[in-house]
């Protein structure tokens, strides 16, 4: 369990390749952890990456709309024919909101950016990942949320517009959360099963200070954003901390499927909620509703 100046020292003794230049891509590192995660892999490689940042607001990288996922299609289209090898593939983007609302493809809003946008980049950016790999360069692929952290899934109500339709509490938010770590940790499961040669790991970033509840259009999500502030203030990494802690996890990953704590310890699947069996259900849900978006 490596203490922030631990992790910060070991990340600083990283050495790159010297006969590739690796290609870094980062969803949701225009704020919060993602952006902690991209300045912490900004500074330990100098410069000597190719580091895409993508996301909804930015205008410097690429621009992404993560809850469209034939928008996250196009976009994986693109960075593929742009970039042949991809080596390193982080996503942190989240969601945090009452109530459902649902997409123009039918999906639940926050499961469209937490769940299935996440698996379509991964799909999507397969061809060049298996490239980098295959080339006998460094790939790895780095999914934040809340790793072993989840509860039973409901099978009866896959994409949870039935859960997020009740999420009038922070109860039922934290319950949708919940399911969505699951999926998270079944997501990483049924790709490392798949593709056994390639690290995959689900990371859990504990209490960090982002600034995701304060941008919620609800107002009693705000004002729990602020109270959680509060009570967390003294335990609360900033996202520099964060990123330094999640930049040493994912640099220390097996190949195959991983969990990680928020302090970048492999803590194995023993936490995982449900086994093969449940994540080759949900697997194959997903490729139904993702395959039939087209870009």
């Amino acid at each position: 369990m490596p203490s922030f100046a631990e992790a910060q020292a070991d990340n600083a003794f990283w050495v790159l390749p010297d006969n590739y230049t690796p290609t870094f891509v980062v969803v949701g590192g225009t704020s919060g952890i993602g952006e902690g995660i991209a300045q912490a892999l900004g500074r330990h490689t100098k410069g000597n990456v190719h580091l895409l940042i993508v996301g909804r607001h930015t205008h410097e990288f690429v621009e992404c709309d993560l809850s469209s996922i034939a928008n996250v299609k196009r976009v994986c289209a693109s960075l593929v024919q742009r970039f042949p090898r991809i080596n390193l593939l982080v996503m942190t983007a989240g969601a945090v909101d009452l109530g459902s609302n649902t997409t123009s493809e039918g999906l639940e809003k926050a499961s469209a950016i937490v769940y299935y946008a996440r698996w379509a980049l991964v799909d999507g950016l397969l061809p060049s990942l298996l490239a980098a790999k295959d080339a006998g360069e460094d790939t790895r692929v780095f999914s934040v949320l809340n790793a072993g952290m989840g509860k039973p899934i409901d099978f009866d109500d896959l994409g949870l517009k039935k859960k997020s339709a009740e999420a009038k509490s922070l109860g039922t938010l934290i319950e949708t959360g919940s399911a969505m770590a699951t999926y998270m940790d079944y997501m990483v499961m049924s790709y490392g099963k798949r593709y056994p040669n390639i690290p995959f790991a689900h990371a859990s970033p504990g209490a960090v200070s982002t600034p995701l509840w304060g941008r919620s259009p609800s107002l009693s999500l705000r004002i729990t954003g602020l109270f959680i502030k509060v009570m967390f203030f003294t335990r609360a990494k900033s996202i520099t901390q964060c990123g330094e802690h999640q930049v040493y996890a994912l640099r220390h990953i097996p190949a195959g499927a991983s969990w990680t704590s928020p302090e970048g310890d492999d803590f194995g699947r023993d936490r995982v909620c449900g086994g093969d069996d449940e994540a080759e259900r949900l697997w194959a849900h997903t490729v139904e509703v993702v395959g039939a978006i087209h870009a």
